[in-house]
C-alpha cells in the first residue's frame, strides 16, 4: 500500500505525445530526402534546422526534470520515463548524420569521403583532429579519405600556416554542423541523469524517499516488451555502465555513429523509437496502480509541450512550402530559357531560380543556352546570381565547387577592368566559358594574344578540351585559328593529337583553316592523329578536300609510317584507302611502310596484310641494308607474318641484303628452325646462297650451333655440304673447331662429304680438332676409312700455326691427348677403317 506522485508535467500524455509526435516528424524530410538516392545541401540544411529545434525542446526537458529532482523532487519512477525519452530524442542527431553520411559520399560533394569505414574513420579523425589540435605536426593524410598519400615533413612558419588553416577549416565543419555538437551535449547530460539515478535509485532526489522505495519495491520496468523489476541489481549495473560510456562529449558520438555506419537506414532508427513508445507505455500501464490520480490531469506543462510541438510542424510545412514554391519557380524558369524569353528568365531570377538547373530536354543549363545568344546582360546576371561559369557539358558540379568558380569568374572580370590583359588566357585555363563570352564583348580585348610559349587562348581551349569556349572564341569576328606556338604546333594539331573529334570538326569548318600546316619537326595534324590513333580524327581529315597524305616528317615517316609505327591497325586501313597514298614511300632510314611494320618487335600481322592486299605495293623494297620484308620477318621470327609475306606473287625468295645474307641465312643464323621450315617450302628457295663471306645458312649452323636448322638443312635434297667459306673452312671444320659431336656425326653419314678438304693453309678438320683440344671430335673422324692422317703433319700445325691463329689453339695437354690418339690409330687397325700414312709424305 505505497503510491508514486503523480506528475503530469513529465510523463502526462500531452507531454509523451508531443515527444511522440516530434520524434516522427523528423523522420519526413529525412524520407523525403532520400527517396531519390541524393541529398542536396538545402536537404541537409532543413534537416539541421528541424533536428536542432527538435534537440532545444529535448533540452528543456532533462533540464527541467534535473532542476525538478533537487528543488519541488521527482521520483526515480519518472527520472527512468525522462531517460526512456531523452534516448528518443536523440534520434534527431543520428536522423542528421546519416543524411550527412549519404550527402558526404556523393560524388557531387566537394572532397567526398568513400563509403567505407576505413574512408569514415580517417575523416572523423582528421575533422576533430584539425579542430582540437591546430599545431600537430605534418602527418600522412588521405588524400580522397581511402587511398593513403604520403605527406613530406613541414617545418617552420609553413607547417604552423598549413596546420592553422587545417584547424580552421574543422573549425567551421565542426560550427556549421552544430547539431552533431548539440546531440553529443545531449546525450552527455542525460548520461548525467542516469547515472544519479542508476548509482542508487533509492536515494534519487531530494524529497520523495517513500515514493522511492515505493517504486524500489513494486515498480516494473518495461524492457523490449519484458517486464524487469525496477529495483533489479543487474538492470542497475548495465544501465550505469551505459550512461558512463555516454558521459564524455564528442567521444559518446562515436558508438552510434559506428552502428549506425554500419546499418544506414533510417527504418532501423524509425523502428527503435517505436520500441521506446512501446516500453513507454508499457511501464506506465502496468504501473498505474502504484501512481497518483493526476498523472493524466492536463496541466501547464502539458499544454506547453503541445504548443511547442508548433515549432517542428512548422519546420516541416515551411521545408515543404519552399520546395513548392522553388519548383514553381525554377519550372518556369526552364520554360523561360527554352523560348528564349531572356527578359522572363531575369524576371525568374529575381524571384530565386536556381541558376545552375539543366533545362528539360537538354543538356543544357541556362547560362549556356545565353551564352550562345547575343543578351550579354542576361550572362552577366545569371552569374551575379551564382551560376557555373564553366560551359562544358555532361560534367557532375557540386555546388560548393560551383560557387567558388563563380566567385573568381567574377574576380577575373573585375581584374581585367582593373588592367589584367591576359584575362582571357586565364578564364579559358579555368574553362570560365561565361566569362570568355563576356571578356570577348568588352573593349580592348585581343583575341590573338599570345603567351611566353606562343600559345593564344583559342590553343588554350583546344587543348583542354573546352568545346563551348571554343566555338566561342571561333564566333570571335579577329579570330586567327592558324596561330602556332613555339613548337609549331595550332590549334588543329593539338585538337588531332588529343583526338577531339567535336573540336576537330568545327576547326574543319572554321574559314581559312589550314589543315596541312606542319610544326618545328614537319609534322601534321595528320601525322598526329595517326601517331596517336584516333581514327574517327583521321576519318575527318581525309574527308577534307587539298589534305596531303604524304607529307614527310624530318625523320622521313609519312602519317602512313606514323600509324604503323605505333601499331595503329584501323589508322593504316584508313590512310591504305585514301585517294593518292604512297604505300612505298621511302623515310630517312630506306624503310618503306611495310618494311617498318615487319621490323617492328611487336608482331603487326593484320597491318601487313593490310598493305599485301594494297594496290601498287612492293613487297621486295629494301632498306638502306638491303633488309626486305621477308628478311625482317625472318630476322624477327615472326612465322605467320613470314607466311603472308611468301604468299605475295611477287615474292623473291631469295633476295639478299648489302651482306648477301639472305632470309634463309638470317633464319639459320638466328636458329629460327619454324622460320627455316616454312622457308624451306618456298619453291624456287636456294639453300646454298653464300653472303660476302662465303657462308651458306649450313655454314652460320655450324657456326652458330643451331644443330636443329642444321639438320633441316642437311635433310634437303642439293645441299652442298661441302662448301667453304673465304678462309677455306668448310662445314665439318667448323664443327671440328667447336667441337660439337652430335652434328659432327650427322655431317660424316652424310656421302658427299669430304672428310679431307683443307683450308686455304692445308689444315683438315682432323688438324682443326687435333690443334682445338677436341678429342672426340678426334675419334671420331678417325673412323671414316676415307681419313688421311699425317702424324708429322698435324704435330708441324700444331708447332707453328699461323699468327692470327694462334687465340684458337687449346692448352698443350689437350693438345697431347689428341696427337696420342692419332698415334694410336696409326699404329694399329682396330677394324674400324684403314690407317696410313699419304704417299709422297
Amino acid at each position: 500500500m505505497c503510491n508514486i506522485p503523480a506528475n503530469p508535467d513529465i510523463a502526462g500524455i500531452g507531454v509523451r505525445l508531443a515527444i511522440y509526435a516530434q520524434n516522427f516528424l523528423c523522420f519526413i524530410p529525412a524520407l523525403s530526402a532520400l527517396w531519390d538516392g541524393k541529398v542536396t545541401e538545402a536537404e541537409l540544411d532543413s534537416a539541421q534546422t528541424q533536428a536542432t529545434t527538435n534537440l532545444v525542446l529535448a533540452f528543456a526537458i532533462l533540464i527541467s526534470s534535473m532542476v525538478q529532482a533537487t528543488t519541488l523532487g521527482l521520483t526515480n519512477y519518472h527520472a527512468s520515463i525522462v531517460l526512456s525519452m531523452s534516448w528518443m530524442n536523440n534520434t534527431n542527431a543520428f536522423i542528421y548524420f546519416l543524411l550527412y553520411v549519404q550527402h558526404k559520399s556523393q560524388d557531387s560533394t566537394i572532397r567526398p569521403v568513400q563509403p567505407t569505414w576505413t574512408a569514415w574513420f580517417y575523416f572523423i579523425k582528421e575533422m576533430t583532429v584539425s579542430a582540437l589540435r591546430p599545431w600537430t605536426a605534418a602527418r600522412p593524410e588521405r588524400s580522397d579519405y581511402g587511398t593513403l598519400r604520403q605527406q613530406p615533413r613541414q617545418t617552420g612558419y609553413k607547417n604552423v600556416r598549413e596546420n592553422t588553416n587545417d584547424a580552421r577549416r574543422g573549425a567551421r565543419i565542426l560550427v556549421k554542423r552544430f547539431v552533431l555538437l548539440l546531440g553529443s551535449l545531449h546525450l552527455s547530460l542525460m548520461a548525467s541523469l542516469g547515472l544519479w539515478l542508476w548509482r542508487n535509485i533509492r536515494a534519487f532526489g531530494n524529497i520523495h524517499d517513500a515514493a522511492n522505495d515505493c517504486a524500489a519495491e513494486h515498480a516494473l520496468i518495461a524492457i523490449l516488451g519484458k517486464r524487469v523489476p525496477f529495483a533489479s541489481e543487474a538492470l542497475r549495473i548495465v544501465s550505469f555502465v551505459i550512461y558512463a560510456t555516454f558521459l564524455i562529449p564528442g567521444l559518446n558520438l562515436l558508438l552510434p555513429i559506428a552502428m549506425f555506419l554500419g546499418i544506414y537506414y533510417c527504418c532501423f532508427l524509425m523502428a527503435v523509437n517505436l520500441v521506446f513508445i512501446v516500453d513507454i507505455e508499457l511501464t506506465l500501464k502496468q504501473n498505474a496502480g502504484l501512481q497518483g490520480q493526476d498523472e493524466a490531469q492536463w496541466g501547464f506543462g502539458q499544454i506547453l509541450a503541445m504548443l511547442l510541438l508548433f515549432m517542428p510542424l512548422r519546420d516541416l510545412a515551411e521545408t515543404f512550402l519552399a520546395r513548392k514554391m522553388q519548383r514553381e519557380v525554377n519550372m518556369g524558369f526552364k520554360n523561360a530559357v527554352n523560348l528564349k524569353d531572356w527578359d522572363a528568365v531575369l524576371a525568374f531570377m529575381a524571384k530565386g531560380a536556381d541558376p545552375n538547373l539543366n533545362i528539360q530536354g537538354s543538356d543544357m543549363t541556362a547560362i549556356q543556352a545565353a551564352c550562345l545568344s547575343e543578351r550579354l546582360d542576361v550572362v552577366r546576371a545569371l552569374l551575379d546570381a551564382g551560376s557555373d561559369p564553366n560551359l562544358e557539358r555532361g560534367r557532375t558540379r557540386d555546388i560548393k565547387t560551383i560557387q567558388r568558380q563563380n566567385k573568381d569568374c567574377l574576380q577575373h572580370l573585375r581584374n581585367f577592368q582593373l588592367g589584367d590583359r591576359p584575362a582571357l588566357k586565364r578564364a579559358v585555363l579555368r574553362e570560365y566559358g561565361a566569362g570568355v563570352k563576356l571578356l570577348l564583348a568588352a573593349p580592348g580585348i585581343d583575341v590573338n594574344a599570345v603567351d611566353t610559349r606562343g600559345r593564344t587562348a583559342f590553343i588554350w581551349a583546344v587543348m583542354k578540351g573546352a568545346e563551348t569556349v571554343v566555338k566561342l572564341l571561333l564566333a570571335a569576328p579577329q579570330i586567327n585559328v592558324n596561330v602556332a606556338d613555339a613548337d609549331g604546333w595550332t590549334a588543329m594539331m593539338e585538337a588531332a593529337y588529343q583526338g577531339r573529334e567535336s573540336i576537330v570538326q568545327l576547326l574543319l569548318n572554321a574559314p581559312g583553316i589550314e589543315v596541312n600546316a606542319v610544326d618545328t619537326k614537319g609534322g601534321t595534324a595528320l601525322m598526329l592523329a595517326s601517331y596517336q590513333g584516333k581514327e574517327a580524327v583521321v576519318k575527318l581529315l581525309l574527308e577534307t578536300p587539298g589534305i596531303d597524305v604524304n607529307t614527310k616528317h624530318t625523320n622521313g615517316s609519312t602519317a602512313l609510317m606514323q600509324a604503323v609505327f605505333r601499331g595503329k591497325t584501323a589508322v593504316v586501313k584508313l590512310l591504305l584507302h585514301a585517294p593518292g597514298i604512297e604505300v612505298n614511300a621511302v623515310g630517312s632510314n630506306g624503310s618503306t611502310a611495310i618494311i617498318q611494320a615487319v621490323s617492328e618487335d611487336k608482331e603487326f600481322e593484320e597491318v601487313v596484310k593490310l598493305f599485301l592486299a594494297a594496290p601498287g605495293i612492293d613487297v621486295n623494297a629494301a632498306d638502306t641494308d638491303g633488309y626486305t620484308a621477308l628478311i625482317w620477318a625472318a630476322i624477327q621470327g615472326k612465322e605467320a607474318t613470314l607466311q603472308a609475306i611468301l604468299s605475295a606473287p611477287e615474292i623473291k625468295v631469295n633476295a639478299a641484303d648489302t651482306s648477301q645474307r639472305t632470309a634463309l641465312t638470317h633464319a639459320a643464323i638466328r636458329g629460327r628452325t619454324r622460320v627455316v621450315k616454312l622457308l624451306l617450302a618456298t619453291p624456287g628457295i636456294d639453300i646454298n646462297v653464300a653472303d660476302t663471306k662465303g657462308r651458306t645458312a649450313l655454314i652460320w649452323s655450324a657456326i652458330k650451333g643451331t644443330d636443329a636448322v642444321g639438320k633441316l638443312l642437311l635433310d634437303e635434297p642439293g645441299v652442298d655440304v661441302n662448301v667453304a667459306d673465304t678462309n677455306g673452312w668448310t662445314v665439318l671444320i667448323w664443327l671440328a673447331i667447336e667441337g660439337r659431336e652430335p652434328p659432327i656425326k650427322l655431317l660424316l653419314a652424310t656421302p658427299e662429304i669430304d672428310i679431307n678438304a683443307a683450308d686455304r693453309n692445308g689444315w683438315t678438320a682432323l688438324t682443326w680438332a687435333a690443334f682445338r683440344g677436341r678429342e672426340a671430335a678426334v675419334k671420331l673422324l678417325c673412323t671414316i676409312p676415307e681419313i688421311v692422317i699425317n702424324i708429322d703433319g698435324v704435330k708441324d700445325c700444331l708447332a707453328g700455326p699461323p699468327e692470327r691463329w694462334k687465340g684458337y689453339a687449346s692448352k698443350k695437354g689437350q693438345q697431347d691427348k689428341c696427337l696420342r690418339v692419332l698415334e694410336e690409330f696409326v699404329k694399329f687397325d682396330h677394324g674400324t677403317g684403314s690407317l696410313q700414312e699419304p704417299e709422297g709424305e
